[in-house]
């Protein structure tokens, strides 16, 4: 792989050339398609979640720093919330 003058390696082409590669036999590649395809369909989904934790955050914490708004924390948990 070549250099540029700030040290940041660069891939063209040419970095592959030399490789080799196995290729899996024909039940393994539809296989992976399907668990990677379940999981891509679990993307928007946590993208969205971590969105909404983000701005509930956001809301909350200025709140919480400031002392307007606290919590009581139990010492130990409740065998019922186990």
């Amino acid at each position: 792989m070549a250099r540029t003058k700030n040290e940041v390696l660069t891939i063209t082409c040419a970095t592959f050339d030399g490789l080799l590669v196995i290729k899996p036999a024909g039940d393994i590649v539809p296989a992976f398609e399907a668990v990677i395809t379940s999981i891509f369909h679990l993307l928007p989904a946590s993208q969205q979640q971590s969105s909404n934790l983000a701005a509930i955050r956001d809301c909350l914490l200025p709140s919480l720093l400031s002392g307007a708004v606290c919590f009581k924390i139990e010492s130990e948990l409740k065998p019922e919330a186990m």
